[in-house]
C-alpha cells in the first residue's frame, strides 16, 4: 500500500528487471494519493511502449490533486497478445488500467494505515507522527 502520499506519474519508474515485473501481488493499493506532478490522459499501469512499468491495476482510492486518467485494460490485452508478451483467449473488458474509488477526492481516514494500526492497538504509537 502507498498510503497518503503525494508526487507525479512517471511512467517506467517502479523498480525491478524485467523479468521480475511486476514487483507487486494483488492487491496493491494507493490511499489518497495526490497527484502534484503534470495532468496525465491514457496512463499506462501496464505499458504497450515498453517493457518495463508494468503495474497489474492497481487499487486507488481518493487520488486527488492534477487530473489522471487511466488506458485501457482492452487495450493492453490486444497489444501483449499481438507481440506474443500473454495469450487472451477474449480481450480484457474496456475499463480503466486502475480500480478507482472516490476519484478527484479525498477520502477518510486519511491515513488507512494509522487508523487500522490505532484500530488494533487501540492507541497510536508516539512513534507515528
Amino acid at each position: 500500500m502507498f498510503d497518503n502520499l503525494q508526487g507525479g506519474w512517471i511512467p517506467s519508474r517502479w523498480g525491478a528487471a524485467i523479468s521480475n515485473l511486476p514487483n507487486h501481488l494483488a492487491g496493491l493499493t494507493y490511499w489518497n494519493f495526490r497527484n502534484i506532478g503534470a495532468p496525465q490522459t491514457g496512463f499506462e499501469m501496464m505499458s504497450t511502449k515498453s517493457k518495463y512499468g508494468r503495474l497489474i491495476a492497481p487499487t486507488m482510492v481518493g487520488n486527488h490533486g492534477n487530473a489522471i486518467t487511466f488506458a485501457s485494460m482492452q487495450e493492453y490485452s490486444k497489444h501483449a497478445t499481438k507481440q506474443g508478451e500473454a495469450s487472451y483467449k477474449e480481450w480484457l473488458p474496456d475499463q480503466p488500467q486502475a480500480w478507482l474509488e472516490s476519484d478527484g477526492s479525498r477520502v477518510f481516514p486519511s491515513s488507512l494505515y494509522q487508523a487500522q494500526l490505532e484500530q488494533r492497538l487501540g492507541h497510536l504509537p508516539a512513534w507515528v507522527e
